[in-house]
C-alpha cells in the first residue's frame, strides 16, 4: 500500500508541474475546426504536431487557468510531425526535456493532453517500444506519391492516447519530456507513438531560430540492418548495426554512388545505425557538399569520398 501511496503523489506531482506548460489547442480551418494538445517549451513558444496546425487559417492557444491566446505557426517540420507555434505570453514554462537516448523499455511514463476536448487528461503506461519507424501522413515530394514520408526514431508506448492527444507530452516519472506524442492506431489498444525527445528540442529550437529546418538529402531508404561479426572485424567497424538500402529514388544523390541492398555503414565519418542518423548527419553544413560515405557490397568495404 505504501508503494502506491508514494505512486500515486508522485504522479500527481508531476500533472501539477505540468499544468502551466499543458495547452489545449483549437484550430480553425476552411473546413471546420478541431482540437489538439500542445507544450509550452520556451516563453511566448508552444511545440506541437505539423498534421495540427498543418490546414490551419487561426488557432486558440488555452491555458489550465483559462486564458486564452492567439497563435501563430513559426515554423513547421513535416518530416518530424513538429510545429512551433507563438503566443504573446510570458508564461514561464514548468517542463524540461529528458535526454532520449537514455529511455529504456518498461520505463513508467505519463501521458497529457486534450483526447476529445477533455483538458488535462492523464494516462500511465510504460515505452514499449524504443526506435520505430511509422509512416507520416504526407507524401514524398517526389513523382511517385504512392510513397510515404517515415518518422524515425520513434518511442512506443501503451499509454491510453486518442484524437486530440496528439501534441502533448509524454513524460517521465521525474516529471521530463521524453516524448511529443502523435499517433495511435485507433483499432489498437495500447498502441500510441511519440516523436523522441532529442529530435522534438533539437527541431524547436531551429524552428524558432530559422523558421525552418534545411536538411541534407541522399533520395535512399533503408532498415536497420545487423552485420556479421567476421564482417565487422576485417573492417574494424564500429558497431554491428548498420543501415541496409531498400530503395534508392533515381534522380536522388544517392543513385549516383548507391545501389539496391548495400548497406550502409557510414556518412561524413559518422557510424549509420539506424535511419535517423542520416538525419542527425544531414544537416544544413551538407547541402551541395560532398561527403565521404562507407558502405559495404558483395561483403567489400566500399569507401567514397
Amino acid at each position: 500500500m505504501k508503494l502506491l501511496e508514494q505512486l500515486s503523489q508522485e504522479l500527481t506531482a508531476i500533472v501539477e508541474q505540468s499544468r502551466t506548460s499543458v495547452v489545449h489547442i483549437r484550430v480553425y480551418t476552411k473546413h471546420g475546426e478541431g482540437e489538439a494538445s500542445g507544450v509550452l517549451f520556451w516563453p511566448q513558444y508552444v511545440l506541437t504536431n505539423y498534421h495540427v496546425v498543418a490546414d490551419s487559417v487561426s488557432m486558440d492557444i488555452k491555458f489550465y487557468d483559462g486564458s486564452v491566446f492567439s497563435g501563430i505557426v513559426v515554423g513547421v517540420d513535416p518530416l518530424t510531425d513538429l510545429a512551433v507555434v507563438s503566443i504573446d505570453s510570458n508564461i514561464a514554462p514548468t517542463l524540461c526535456f529528458a535526454d532520449s537516448s537514455k529511455v529504456a523499455l518498461g520505463q513508467v511514463v505519463v501521458a497529457i493532453g486534450n483526447p476529445l476536448g477533455f483538458h488535462m487528461s492523464v494516462s500511465m503506461g510504460i515505452i514499449s517500444g524504443l526506435k520505430r519507424t511509422m509512416p507520416s501522413r504526407y507524401p514524398l515530394e517526389v513523382k511517385d506519391e504512392s510513397r510515404k514520408r517515415k518518422i524515425y526514431n520513434v518511442i512506443q508506448t501503451d499509454c491510453a492516447l486518442s484524437p486530440g492527444s496528439s501534441g502533448g507530452p509524454l513524460l517521465s516519472a521525474k516529471g521530463e519530456i521524453v516524448g511529443i506524442n502523435t499517433a495511435v492506431v485507433l483499432i489498437f489498444q495500447g498502441l500510441g507513438f511519440a516523436v523522441d525527445s532529442n529530435t522534438a528540442l533539437s527541431n524547436a529550437r531551429r524552428l524558432v531560430q530559422n523558421g525552418e529546418i534545411v536538411r541534407g538529402f541522399l533520395g535512399i531508404s533503408g532498415e536497420t540492418f545487423m552485420l556479421h561479426p567476421d564482417i565487422v572485424e576485417k573492417y574494424k567497424l564500429s558497431d554491428v548495426r548498420s543501415l541496409k538500402i531498400d530503395g534508392i529514388l533515381p534522380d536522388g544523390p544517392g543513385s549516383a554512388v548507391l545501389k539496391y541492398d548495400d548497406v550502409l555503414v557510414s556518412l561524413n565519418n559518422r557510424p549509420i545505425t539506424a535511419f535517423s542518423d542520416i538525419y542527425e548527419t544531414l544537416t544544413e553544413e551538407t547541402v551541395d557538399v560532398r561527403i565521404p560515405i562507407q558502405f559495404i557490397r558483395n561483403q567489400q568495404l566500399v569507401t567514397e569520398a
